[in-house]
């Protein structure tokens, strides 16, 4: 796997972790109140043990919660899907 400093494509780049993170604030809305943020839409998911694994993991390496972690793969699965 490519590292981004390794990849010439990414140099000048918008890193793709911070465009999915805009995106991922854009998907949420405030409510009244100071700070509050309310999700676009909720749903339940069933993991698979080894994904409940590699959440653990991401979390506590990134620091980010798992409905941030969850949103990112989304997206980043549906950036993909859309190249090719």
């Amino acid at each position: 796997m490519l590292h981004r400093q390794d990849n010439p494509a990414h140099h000048g780049a918008k890193p793709l972790s911070a465009a999915i993170a805009q995106q991922t604030q854009k998907a949420t809305y405030r409510l009244p109140g100071p700070g509050r943020l309310q999700p676009a839409e909720r749903i339940t998911v069933s993991l698979i043990p080894k994904a409940v694994a590699d959440l653990q993991r991401l979390q506590d390496r990134t620091g980010l919660s798992k409905t941030n972690l969850v949103n990112r793969a989304i997206m980043l699965y549906e950036f993909v899907d859309r190249q090719t």
